[in-house]
């Protein structure tokens, strides 16, 4: 979901790993420049049974640009990510 005006954009997403430890991001419309902030969380899906979603997030800065990124998982899950993205300018 993309929502924007000329002092903000936001977008949300949820991305699905299945026992991953990487996925590429494409924002829905690209950003003007790669100068946004990024959160992160993980959950587990409920048909998992062990607690995989307990790893940390974060985002590759080497491929970061204003189409998207890459988030970079310390292990291989099974979960869910919701991703936030904001730029406010």
């Amino acid at each position: 979901t993309y929502l924007g005006n000329r002092d903000m954009e936001l977008e949300a997403v949820q991305v699905s790993f299945n026992n991953e430890s990487s996925k590429r991001i494409n924002f829905e419309f690209p950003f003007n420049d790669a100068n946004y902030q990024v959160s992160l969380t993980s959950r587990q899906t409920a048909s998992e049974g062990v607690d995989s979603a307990g790893v940390t997030l974060s985002v590759n800065s080497v491929d970061k640009n204003e189409n998207g990124f890459t988030i970079l998982a310390s292990a291989p899950f099974t979960g869910e990510v919701d991703v936030l993205v904001v730029k406010i300018s």
